[in-house]
């Protein structure tokens, strides 16, 4: 399954990332995210030549941001490579 999440004005996206000792907290504000339900798609997602210039930090092995102006391209990339996204705004 893969998952596009937008958030904007008063929603905030907060992300703790566990990284040596829980030490990086990263706060995110109006993005939009790519969750996935298997690593191996965010993989592809990743690789994909079309996508790469709207993908942004990998958050998880299955979260990466997104652009929030290429959510539409994305949308429609990986409509093209047979997924079908869920938007969630």
């Amino acid at each position: 399954m893969v998952m596009i999440t937008e958030r904007s004005g008063i929603y905030r996206f907060l992300s703790i990332i566990l990284e040596n000792r829980m030490e990086n907290l990263k706060l995110h504000s109006g993005v939009a995210l790519i969750e996935v339900s298997d690593p191996l798609i965010l993989e592809e997602i990743q690789n994909d030549a079309v996508l790469e210039p709207y993908l942004g930090d990998r958050l998880s092995d299955t979260c990466i941001v997104v652009q929030p102006q290429g959510v539409a391209e994305v949308v429609r990339r990986l409509q093209s490579l047979g997924h079908m996204p869920r938007v969630i705004e």
